[in-house]
């Protein structure tokens, strides 16, 4: 049993059912995002927020091997370590350090500390395409804040633990996380 709640452990999201419904122009289902931990599971939003009470995980979870949502597919997260930095217009940099984002549409927020700041928001997503040409792919996404059309991406093989882009408005690095 405590075996089965190590593998549980983490970050589930139905991240690329919700994206793949959305492109193909169908009403996607309510994006979910799950942590579990300890043998609970508390409901997340994309920051990694909490949003909810959480509540045991039940035997049919465990023994489904992963947390249960009616209609949502959920797929486990890999956590990453990110950095992010910005050039201010005085010259200087704004950065950011120990970014927690995850590889099924993890976000984090940046803002430098300027005036009037510049604000961007990153987003990681390891993409499984339902059918088409396009491989899986790690992806390192930038966005405008509440834009959900990304302004720039990069991206690496699915098995990758290391992705990064330099943009000259903003840079970012996102590294696996140890377990």
């Amino acid at each position: 049993m405590i075996a089965a709640l190590l593998l549980l452990s983490g970050i589930w999201t139905n991240e690329e059912q919700v994206r793949f419904a959305e492109e193909a122009g169908r009403v996607p289902p309510p994006w979910v995002a799950l942590r579990v931990l300890d043998g609970r599971v508390h409901p997340i939003d994309a920051y990694g927020a909490a949003v909810g009470e959480g509540r045991a995980l039940t035997a049919d979870e465990v023994k489904a091997g992963r947390p249960l949502v009616p209609g949502a597919e959920l797929r486990k997260a890999r956590p990453f370590a990110c950095w992010a930095a910005i050039p201010k217009a005085d010259g200087g940099w704004w950065g950011g350090r120990d970014l927690a984002l995850h590889d099924q549409g993890g976000m984090a927020r940046l803002a430098t500390d300027e005036p009037v700041p510049q604000r961007f928001e990153l987003r990681l997503r390891n993409v499984v395409w339902p059918s088409g040409p396009n491989r899986p792919s790690l992806v390192l996404y930038v966005h405008e804040p509440g834009n959900p059309r990304a302004i720039a991406y990069a991206w690496a093989n699915p098995e990758a633990t290391r992705v990064g882009l330099n943009l000259r408005a903003v840079q970012a690095s996102c590294t696996l996380a140890e377990p």
